[in-house]
């Protein structure tokens, strides 16, 4: 384009900053960004926002800020890069801060954004301003969103607020498996093995079926409440009806559900007739059993398998 003498403009490098996927693009991004400094784009509404969005998809929030602290005009879009880029890093004061501000200028975030905030408060276990931005959410009259709605339900059970989480599913409009997936984990996180196995059920009612890690809080309830005999049950079922492939951290706590049920003859049958090679997972597992029952010999069988 240079070469025939044709500026770019700020179509050209907005589309150009759509090949910037990945960190692999960083040098790219980079070089474009100071051709719109070169061309006087960089303070453009729709270029700002995308380049914002860009450093923050990148990880890279001081080259992010650095772009939105100039922009003289900004949209939702912009916002919305920069709140979720904060998210994601775990800085929960300049989310919060963020998220007012918006409100100030009557703009409101999207759903995808809610999403990122609360996932990154589940893994921050950063409940208290999750509650704040939740009860603004509640406050405004905003309509329910099924994703915004388990993105909660997953913070406040990682965080270990059962209630908080319970009430937020039982007012959804509509639940699918994330929803009934998020609620049974956050049940497990805190030891409720009884509530886990009887959401599990009520899965399987409503003809929905648990992900790999859903299953691995079940069989640990099954292990706490030593129900092995229902944990026998959902391991056949697992792969035959509910089309989850079984992994080793599966069977391994289908070991320690045999373990803590005292039944270490059961465990180490079960080990034998694996359809797979035993993992060291799977080993520590009957390492741990053989420990807590007593059995010395099991336990440097186990061992010398590790």
């Amino acid at each position: 384009m240079e070469g025939d003498s044709l500026k770019p403009d700020e179509v050209t490098f907005l589309n150009l900053l759509k090949g910037c996927q990945t960190e692999e693009h960083l040098e790219f991004c980079q070089l474009i960004h100071n051709c719109c400094i070169e061309y006087g784009h960089e303070t453009d509404l729709y270029i700002g926002s995308c380049l914002v969005d860009v450093y923050c998809t990148f990880g890279r929030l001081i080259e992010a800020w650095r772009v939105f602290e100039v922009m003289p005009k900004r949209n939702v879009v912009s916002w919305n890069a920069i709140v979720t880029g904060c998210a994601e890093r775990g800085d929960g004061e300049d989310v919060l801060e963020l998220y007012e501000q918006m409100q100030v200028e009557g703009l409101h975030a999207e759903d995808i954004t809610y999403v990122s905030v609360f996932n990154a408060y589940a893994e921050t276990t950063n409940f208290k301003q999750g509650r704040i931005i939740h009860s603004l959410i509640l406050f405004s009259g905003r309509e329910q969103n099924l994703f915004v709605d388990n993105a909660l339900v997953d913070m406040y059970g990682n965080c270990g607020r059962l209630i908080e989480a319970w009430r937020v599913f039982e007012v959804m409009p509509e639940r699918n498996v994330v929803s009934w997936n998020a609620i049974v984990t956050g049940c497990a996180e805190r030891g409720d093995g009884e509530d886990v196995l009887e959401h599990y059920e009520q899965m399987q009612v409503e003809g929905l079926h648990a992900e790999d890690i859903t299953y691995v809080s079940v069989f640990n309830a099954c292990a706490e409440t030593t129900n092995f005999k229902q944990g026998r049950i959902i391991h056949s079922l697992i792969g035959r009806s509910h089309g989850v492939i079984p992994t080793s951290e599966h069977y391994a706590c289908m070991v320690d559900v045999y373990g803590r049920a005292g039944l270490l003859d059961e465990a180490a049958q079960f080990i034998k007739q694996l359809p797979i090679e035993p993992t060291s997972v799977i080993w520590m597992a009957l390492l741990a059993a053989s420990r807590t029952c007593g059995s010395t010999i099991l336990a440097l069988h186990a061992a010398a398998q590790v």
